[in-house]
């Protein structure tokens, strides 16, 4: 259930009955030129109110993170959004105006992926938040791919030597 092609076409899917009763053009309205409707995103991390929302296409990173989100939580400034699930990427809070479109994030190193948004504030450090995502994806590879498999777990032990003092 947590397969993101899965939640994905899901997503997708429930586009259809608005599209069927107000018609592809009604849809096609909201969006961005190239990225059209609304996207659904798990907001979380330091910000005032998380959850499930969901959003135009175009809509900014620090629209979601200020309006919707409440700002980043115990008056620290915003420092970073990753997006896109353990996978995806990181985008600083100088890039965080944004739109939120498959094409701009893309362009940005990061993805738009199963709809994670994590907000990071001043005082999270990177290094450990590259090693917390390392962490998950090293335990849920498959393992087929030899940059999976070996890869993540070269990559993990040098951000835990770093960690230790030992880099």
């Amino acid at each position: 259930f947590g397969c993101p092609t899965l939640i994905n076409n899901v997503e997708t899917l429930s586009q259809i009955p608005y599209i069927v009763r107000r018609g592809v053009e009604e849809y096609r309205r909201v969006g961005t030129d190239n990225s059209k409707g609304t996207k659904v995103f798990a907001l979380a991390g330091k910000v005032r109110h998380g959850g499930l929302i969901e959003v135009p296409m175009g809509t900014t990173i620090r629209q979601i993170v200020e309006q919707i989100g409440g700002g980043v939580e115990g008056g620290e400034r915003l420092k970073a959004v990753q997006t896109g699930g353990p996978s995806g990427g990181c985008i600083p809070a100088e890039l965080c105006d944004t739109e939120v479109d498959f094409d701009a994030l893309n362009h940005l190193g990061a993805i738009m992926g199963s709809g994670g948004m994590v907000v990071l504030s001043e005082s999270d450090c990177m290094v450990d938040v590259a090693r917390y995502f390392l962490n998950f994806t090293s335990e849920e590879s498959c393992g087929k791919c030899t940059f999976c498999r070996v890869g993540i777990h070269r990559m993990l032990e040098i951000l835990n030597r770093l960690c230790s003092g030992k880099g």
